[in-house]
């Protein structure tokens, strides 16, 4: 998917119904300017004034998403959307990176392999809320999330620097370089964070949590190649007695345009991904290690016959295998071919149709075809109305389907999802924006890791199924995004579930997500929080219901000069007790989450 053109202060000023529906739903640079499906966007103006640090904490104000705490594999996040919930690989919602696949083969999500995704760098975050099979494959089945890195740290500074520490111990430093021309752009981007974790109630059986995060990601632009290399190293010890468990990727992305005219664009991909998984047991001996390799080439074309009419198409092949070592699980391969059209016609200037197929063949499993339909009207009275239907699947991963690991099952099937949705957005006097998305989805052959009679070892465990039945889920979002004053914003998101996944339901019925930003002169205050509703925990025991909860925090920014930034950084402010819903049957009470943490920083900029 190719970076949308419009810069942050454009992004920052356009109407909603520009706002919140760009170019990732329609994969490539387009004129028009409806999307067929619900998008939000975050940019990086708004991320970097409200100071959240993570993607994943990040999605908790996207309407219909929600992030909770997750440690069925060390610590780590797991995102759900619309009202069904995955385990800690979240791998019912798609997460890409300039473009090219995060998630990966093995687990079936990115969130194992990467459990913190830093927005430090990023230019913007577009998620699309809803099924994108259509056009991405597998694993675009509640949503898609595309981190946008930036080439340069700011419009008119080519270097920045960060450095903070806070309670917990923590460290952190990032930094950018860039220098971009004409014909060529180089952009160096670094980062490190470390801390020496929070100490729980030992009568919750957690040890002291510790945590070290360090990346380099390298961006390289020469004429129509763009080279984009990747260097990421996670450790995480203790919290659960499990030890050490590091995990360290490199990528390499490419992009060639063949072709680049203004009614015509051609673009050739090609990615390689290796994931290196080590588990070290608490007396640092090594008993586990999982590599995870993944090829992916392809190319994606874009042609405007005229103003009004767009023609998507591509094609794409990827091969992947996962080698756990020092495990009874074998070595697994697996190649898939994808082939995806979309057609967008605009018959006047208020109405517009989108149609749009893919389909995937998996050298392991079976063939799908997933449509999309999408009609938008544009009133008068700065109204635009969206009909949309969609369908999406998701293939075992490689890990649920191996016939000897202990939670593998052979005999899964893939998920299938299939959503209707009714959207409108509607603009007041340019400051007032507001959008509302009612979606119903039917699901077939949800997997889950349930409690079970273990075939291997005998006695009560879980192990990945297909549940029998048509799952249903349905719900209203609301956003808004209001300018009150030249100097005072508001951001707003509301989710009411009507139908989820129900014993144990692991998400919230409710959520609710503000964001208030003023600023005086030099002085930028923001304050945002988000709310959850009441979770449910399945244990040995039965089902617990966790207690709803509020997050509150601050971002205070201050420039000293037109290069010098002081940074002062809050989290759970209120220092809210709060438990997320986990796969750890044991922790029958839920998962407990940090307390209080805040950290000072100064950021400079040239």
């Amino acid at each position: 998917m190719a970076q949308a053109e419009e810069t942050v202060e454009r992004l920052l000023l356009m109407p909603l119904d520009e706002f919140i529906n760009v170019s990732i739903a329609t994969k490539m640079d387009t004129n028009l300017t409806t999307a067929p499906s619900s998008v939000t966007v975050f940019t990086a103006n708004e991320i970097s004034s409200m100071g959240i640090k993570s993607v994943q904490e990040l999605l908790n104000f996207v309407p219909g998403f929600q992030s909770i705490r997750e440690a069925r594999f060390n610590q780590g996040s797991m995102v759900s959307a619309r009202g069904t919930s995955t385990p800690q690989a979240s791998y019912n919602i798609l997460f890409m990176l300039d473009g090219h696949r995060l998630s990966e083969v093995n687990s079936g999500g990115a969130l194992v392999a990467n459990r913190y995704l830093t927005t430090a760098n990023v230019k913007q975050v577009e998620v699309i809320r809803g099924p994108g099979s259509a056009l991405y494959g597998t694993g675009a089945f509640s949503g898609v999330v595309n981190i946008i890195t930036k080439d340069k740290p700011e419009e008119d500074k080519n270097y920045k620097f960060f450095l903070a520490g806070g309670n917990l111990d923590s460290r952190e430093f990032h930094g950018q370089v860039s220098k971009q021309e004409e014909d060529w752009g180089l952009s160096i981007f670094g980062r490190h964070y470390d801390d020496n974790g929070q100490t729980y109630d030992p009568s919750y059986a957690l040890t002291d949590e510790i945590a070290k995060d360090q990346e380099i990601y390298v961006k390289l632009r020469w004429q129509d190649l763009r080279v984009n290399l990747r260097y990421s190293e996670e450790e995480l010890r203790g919290f659960l007695d499990t030890g050490v468990e590091n995990i360290q990727q490199q990528s390499v992305n490419l992009e060639y345009d063949v072709v680049n005219y203004d009614d015509w664009k051609l673009t050739l991909r090609g990615s390689f991904q290796h994931i290196h998984e080590a588990s070290f047991n608490v007396n640092n001996e090594r008993f586990a290690t999982i590599d995870n390799d993944e090829f992916n080439i392809g190319f994606d074309s874009r042609y405007n016959f005229n103003s009004h009419h767009l023609l998507l198409a591509g094609m794409e092949w990827r091969y992947a295998s996962v080698d756990q070592n020092d495990t009874i699980v074998e070595k697994s391969k697996r190649d898939v071919l994808g082939i995806y059209i979309q057609d967008q016609y605009k018959f006047n200037e208020d109405l517009e149709l989108t149609l749009g197929l893919r389909y995937d063949n998996y050298s392991d499993g079976d063939q799908t075809i997933n449509p999309r339909f999408a009609l938008v009207y544009t009133t008068d009275f700065d109204a635009t109305f969206k009909l949309m239907y969609g369908q999406a699947f998701r293939a075992p991963s490689i890990r649920q389907a191996s016939e000897l690991g202990l939670l593998g099952n052979p005999d899964l099937k893939a998920e299938e999802i299939k959503t209707l949705e009714f959207a409108w957005l509607q603009s007041f006097q340019n400051k007032y924006h507001t959008s509302i998305t009612y979606f119903h989805s039917w699901s077939e052959n949800k997997i889950d890791a349930i409690l079970v009679e273990n075939r291997l070892l005998g006695g009560v465990n879980r192990q990945f199924s297909n549940f029998e039945g048509t799952l249903k889920s349905s719900g209203f979002e609301f956003e808004m995004k209001a300018n009150i004053t030249d100097n005072f914003s508001l951001r707003s998101a509301y989710t009411y579930l009507i139908e989820t996944e129900e014993n144990p339901r692991r998400v919230a019925k409710n959520m609710f997500s503000l964001i208030a930003m003023y600023q005086y002169k030099d002085l930028h205050l923001n304050l945002n929080g988000y709310y959850h509703s009441e979770m449910e925990q399945e244990s040995f025991d039965g089902i617990t219901t966790l207690d709803d909860y509020w997050l509150l925090n601050t971002n205070v920014r201050y420039e000293v000069t037109n290069w010098l930034t002081l940074v002062g950084q809050g989290h759970n402010l209120l220092n809210e007790n709060y438990f997320s819903s986990t796969k750890i049957s044991t922790m029958s009470n839920g998962l407990p989450n940090r307390g209080r943490t805040y950290s000072i920083g100064v950021e400079v900029a040239f």
